[in-house]
């Protein structure tokens, strides 16, 4: 036994000197779990929800064992299948556990986008986004809830927002494109009219 250990312990050194970073030893529960969370991630990207949440419930079939990551991917399963009570009950346990937890926050503010509640969509989201903490996706959400309503101006400055902070941000990009165009061709058009 303590000569895997002094084993593992030299391959550890031997990699920090190289650059290689720290060796993170997990003991077989958590190599289980992330397991069980790859399997259920893979399920849900196959837009396979229900499988997804059957193996998270398998493993984790008490409530107390559960994680806030365990509480996430149910809460995006049930919302994925439109169970909005079910995913809002799911969002709020993880956020028990964890209540600074912005992927949590986040997820939840979709949900109540998703069931037509833009009011609490946006105080959510604005939340977020006076915690001063970036989070993706955050100021692009609430752009397209200032759209939805009809406030452009305040729609695009939002999309602007999350482009300074994330210039990757294709969806912000464009909407920011379209926006620019609609009042581009909106400013020709009043000069057309006035000649």
């Amino acid at each position: 036994m303590s000569r895997l250990f002094f084993t593992i312990a030299l391959v550890g050194v031997a990699l920090s000197a190289l650059g290689g970073g720290t060796v993170l030893l997990l003991s077989r529960a958590d190599m289980e779990t992330k397991g069980v969370f790859h399997k259920a991630d893979v399920r849900m990207a196959a837009r396979r929800f229900t499988e997804a949440e059957d193996l998270l419930l398998e493993r984790f079939p008490n409530e107390g064992e559960r994680t806030a990551d365990v509480w996430l991917r149910l809460g995006v399963c049930r919302s994925m299948r439109e169970d909005w009570q079910g995913a809002e009950a799911m969002f709020r346990a993880g956020l028990r556990l964890a209540p600074d937890d912005a992927r949590l926050e986040y997820n939840q503010a979709l949900l109540y986008d998703r069931m037509g509640d833009a009011d609490r969509a946006e105080a959510a989201l604005n939340r977020m986004r006076e915690s001063g903490a970036y989070f993706p996706g955050v100021s692009y959400h609430l752009g397209r809830l200032a759209e939805d309503r009809g406030d452009l101006k305040t729609a695009d400055a939002y999309y602007v927002e999350e482009l300074n902070k994330d210039p990757s941000y294709h969806l912000a990009w464009e909407r920011h494109l379209i926006l620019s165009r609609r009042w581009k061709q909106g400013a020709s058009g009043e000069k057309d009219g006035q000649q």
